[in-house]
């Protein structure tokens, strides 16, 4: 069993360790107050983890994504995605990225072979980071899509919240981040 990768080791899952979802996310929505936020229910699909990288990694291993498959993410990114991608074994497959910092979609759709496995799409600064029709090609090759919102937290896209497009979505609480408790991170169960 691979071990998850934390940025900062085992301490930091200390954080979380034996709290109740209900008290962080009672404490998360206290502490920030963006539009309409609903309550985070207790049996929403939502897991709490020690790191962003955790949280993707632990995504990745929970498909069987490792040796052999590939994993399409953003020439854009910050090495915590690119080492939970490696950390599963899969090989990093870069897309280029337009002007405004998403994903290409020429580039995307050039990079899926039959060893594509997951694509993660980069919502930065509050940008869908592909376009709708691209993701519903992604969506009919039977091609996991998940979102990266450590920097889009709140941000919404033709009325849906950034982390609803794909079938994960990760957060990151880390202190650089829109939203923050220190470290952590979120992920979320779409599909």
């Amino acid at each position: 069993m691979k071990k998850s990768p934390s940025k900062f080791g085992k301490g930091v899952g200390l954080l979380w360790r034996g709290m109740s979802l209900k008290i962080v996310s009672q404490f998360l929505l206290n502490t920030v107050k963006y539009g309409k936020l609903e309550r985070i229910k207790e049996n929403d699909k939502v897991l709490l983890f020690e790191s962003s990288r955790s949280a993707l990694f632990n995504c990745l291993m929970s498909q069987n994504i490792g040796k052999g498959d590939e994993v399409v993410i953003s020439s854009f990114t910050c090495d915590a995605v690119t080492y939970a991608v490696m950390r599963t074994g899969a090989t990093v497959v870069y897309s280029d990225i337009n002007d405004d910092l998403t994903m290409q979609t020429e580039t995307v759709l050039r990079a899926i072979t039959k060893s594509t496995k997951a694509i993660v799409m980069q919502n930065t600064l509050g940008r869908l980071g592909l376009n709708v029709s691209t993701i519903s090609i992604i969506k009919k090759k039977n091609i996991l899509l998940i979102e990266d919102c450590a920097l889009s937290y709140g941000s919404v896209f033709d009325g849906i919240k950034l982390g609803a497009y794909g079938d994960f979505s990760f957060f990151s609480l880390e202190v650089s981040k829109t939203l923050t408790i220190g470290w952590g991170g979120v992920l979320l169960l779409n599909n």
